[in-house]
């Protein structure tokens, strides 16, 4: 694989972790009735895909031989975003723990 294969991976997976910690977390959410026990476990899984596809990507992109700027680049691209990823979805479960216990 080249560099630039490497690097859409890394963003497809990162992406892909994003949505499915999400998903978690809304179930979480939805079954406990409390933002902030969805929000813990949208939190761990989250940070443990983030460590985990982090490492195999500055692992993937040193066999390729590639410098570390763009490696630097995109882990902390990634880590300077997940902050934003985090505040916007806490206020997204406690909006929607707000309308389950509304409805229940």
């Amino acid at each position: 694989m080249d560099i630039q294969q490497i690097a859409n991976l890394y963003l497809i997976l990162i992406l892909a972790a994003a949505v499915i910690s999400f998903i978690i977390g809304l179930i979480v959410t939805k079954r406990t009735h409390k933002a902030s026990a969805g929000f813990l476990s949208m939190l761990i899984i989250s940070a443990i895909a983030l460590i985990t596809i982090g490492t195999w990507y500055s692992k993937a992109a040193s066999s390729t031989y590639t410098g570390t700027m763009p490696v630097i680049f995109n882990l902390g691209g990634t880590i300077l975003l997940y902050p934003f990823y985090l505040l916007l979805f806490f206020f997204v479960f406690k909006r929607s723990a707000k309308r389950i216990n509304k409805t229940t």
